[in-house]
């Protein structure tokens, strides 16, 4: 059944905390912010999943300096999978000295990156309600190969707190999202298994129920086929605007 109900928040605790023993599970921050001493801007991102193939966990942790146009550290490593800690019901995430805790609206974001002489701390408050992908067809829902996944996003955080660089503490203010999503598909071999059939042939079918009501149906002008289309990847970004 889906749920329709924009005023109200559609996120529940048990959607926001693990859904171990999932196939693969993430969670995503990303920000843009300026130090407010110096007045120069910053984007970090923040990333910490598991995958149950290898199986391992997934940590993403990437500060960039915008004015300079300089990657001040960017470590994305796979690691034992049993190094990433993360609770039901609430989000409660770490690996080694990097945290994310909290639950809507509020969060909280730690990093103490020793080999990078860095501290960032971070209060992630959220301005608008989540949001599902597909929200108003499938709740979320998106299929993939013969499986499915359950995709959510909070596209306006306030984000204040600090950074410490080289022992010097700067005050931070900016924009942050965060997303989470998790499921039993494979990017490696999507058409594998067949425990979510019934529910990936239902979501299928709500998309395409919502596309024939949002466009006419015609045979195309012409059809292209090219080796650089993958039905099984996506384009993405995030903006936010002046008016928030």
């Amino acid at each position: 059944m889906i749920k329709n109900n924009l005023s109200e928040n559609p996120w529940t605790p048990q959607d926001e905390g693990d859904h171990y023993p999932s196939r693969k599970e993430w969670w995503d921050v990303e920000t843009l912010f300026k130090t407010l001493d110096d007045k120069k801007k910053w984007s970090f991102k923040g990333s910490m999943a598991y995958e149950q193939e290898t199986p391992s966990c997934f940590i993403i942790n990437l500060l960039f300096d915008i004015d300079s146009n300089r990657c001040v550290f960017n470590k994305a490593v796979n690691d034992d999978i049993n190094k990433f800690v993360h609770k039901k019901n609430i989000v409660d995430l770490k690996y080694e000295d990097f945290t994310i805790k909290g639950i809507y609206p509020h969060y909280h974001l730690h990093l103490d990156k020793k080999d990078s002489d860095c501290v960032i701390d971070m209060a992630l408050e959220a301005k608008i309600l989540p949001h599902w992908s597909a929200q108003d067809s499938t709740y979320g829902y998106l299929p993939f190969g013969l499986d499915h996944y359950r995709y959510g996003w909070l596209l306006n955080f306030d984000t204040t707190g600090y950074i410490k660089l080289n022992d010097k503490i700067h005050e931070i203010k900016g924009k942050g999202y965060m997303e989470h999503a998790w499921g039993n598909w494979s990017y490696s071999n999507p058409f594998k298994r067949f425990s979510g059939i019934k529910k990936t042939i239902s979501t299928y079918g709500n998309l395409f129920n919502w596309w024939i009501k949002n466009n006419k149906l015609k045979i195309p002008d012409k059809i292209a086929l090219t080796t650089d289309n993958n039905p099984f990847g996506y384009d993405w970004f995030w903006s936010v605007l002046d008016n928030d």
